[in-house]
C-alpha cells in the first residue's frame, strides 16, 4: 500500500469516480476545491506512485491554447482503492491533514456564508433605494411645504 495525504487520495476517488477513471485538472479543482498548483503537484506524486497516468488532451481546449492536463487511474490505483488505500503512518502528519481538512471545510463554509450575506445585503440596499428613499424624500418635500407656509 502507498502512504498518500488526504487531498491525494481524494483526488484519486475522483478519478474513480469519473467516466472511464479519468477526469482533467479542471474538473478536479471545481470538484475539490483546490488550486491547480495543488493538484498538479498530486499529479505528480500520484504518477510516480504509478497510481494515476498524465496525459495531455488538446479536445478540451481552444485551438492555439496548451492541451489539457488530464489525470487516468492507473490499474494500480484502482487496486490502491480497493484495498483502502494506507493512511499516513507519521501520527503528526495525520493530525496535521485532519486539522487542515478541517480548516478547508471551515474556510468554505465561511466562504458560502458570506456570499449569500453578500447577497442578502445587496437585496436590502436595494429594496431600501427603491421603497424608503423615495418615502424620505416624499415625507422631507412636505415638511419643507408645511414649513414654507408656516
Amino acid at each position: 500500500m502507498v502512504e498518500l495525504d488526504e487531498k491525494s487520495r481524494e483526488i484519486m476517488r475522483v478519478l474513480e469516480d469519473a467516466p472511464n477513471s479519468r477526469a482533467s485538472t479542471n474538473e478536479v479543482r471545481r470538484k475539490l476545491g483546490c488550486s491547480n498548483r495543488a493538484v498538479n503537484y498530486r499529479w505528480t506524486k500520484l504518477e510516480n506512485h504509478g497510481l494515476v497516468e498524465i496525459n495531455y488532451d488538446d479536445s478540451l481546449t481552444k485551438e492555439g491554447v496548451a492541451p489539457m492536463k488530464v489525470g487516468v487511474l492507473t490499474e494500480r490505483g484502482h487496486r490502491e482503492l480497493d484495498e483502502g488505500l494506507a493512511v499516513t503512518t507519521d501520527p503528526e502528519l495525520a493530525d496535521t491533514d485532519a486539522r487542515l481538512d478541517h480548516l478547508e471545510s471551515r474556510l468554505d463554509d465561511l466562504e458560502e456564508t458570506h456570499a449569500t450575506t453578500q447577497r442578502n445585503l445587496d437585496g436590502l440596499i436595494r429594496y431600501v433605494n427603491e421603497n424608503i428613499v423615495p418615502i424620505v424624500a416624499e415625507a422631507e418635500d412636505w415638511m419643507s411645504m408645511r414649513s414654507d407656509d408656516g
